[in-house]
């Protein structure tokens, strides 16, 4: 697919209900664009799609759970543990109270974060899960789930 082929959705105006509705419709032939393979939205890449009434609850969590570690082990507590070490040697970063924390106190200060933030993260991810399987399961209700994939190569 080139440029011209990328048709443009666009937002439009209900007339009768003044709400925004969304037309996904070819402006050139008047198809939808979401019976198509998803090449009009991936351009670059092969995706493959899945049609399920219901997911698992225990990929849901695994899914889950992974981003959240991963995500906080990269945004949180590596670079807590590299300010920890950073103020190990005298950069005034952590305080408490009115003075800084430096030396061996800081370094165990920035550990002490970074350890307490992984049960947090589990905690916080358990409850994102219990939300997404009760919107998931009352969606799976109504309508089955399309779920699309990079195969592997």
């Amino acid at each position: 697919m080139d440029r011209r082929d990328i048709a443009v959705i666009r937002a439009r105006r209900s007339v009768a209900s003044r709400r925004r509705t969304w037309d996904f419709r070819d402006s050139r032939d008047g198809s939808c664009l979401l019976d198509r393979p998803l090449q009009w939205y991936h351009l670059t890449m092969q995706t493959e799609k899945v049609i399920s009434q219901r997911l698992d609850f225990g990929t849901v969590f695994r899914i889950v759970l992974t981003g959240n570690l991963i995500g906080s082990l990269i945004c949180v507590v590596v670079p807590m543990l590299v300010l920890s070490l950073l103020s190990a040697f005298g950069v005034q970063i952590f305080k408490s109270g009115d003075e800084y924390l430096t030396g061996i106190r800081a370094l165990l200060a920035g550990v002490a974060v970074a350890v307490i933030w992984i049960p947090w993260t589990v905690f916080w991810s358990t409850a994102t899960w219990l939300s997404l399987i009760l919107g998931l399961w009352l969606y799976s209700k109504f309508r089955p789930f399309a779920i699309c994939y990079k195969p592997l190569p």
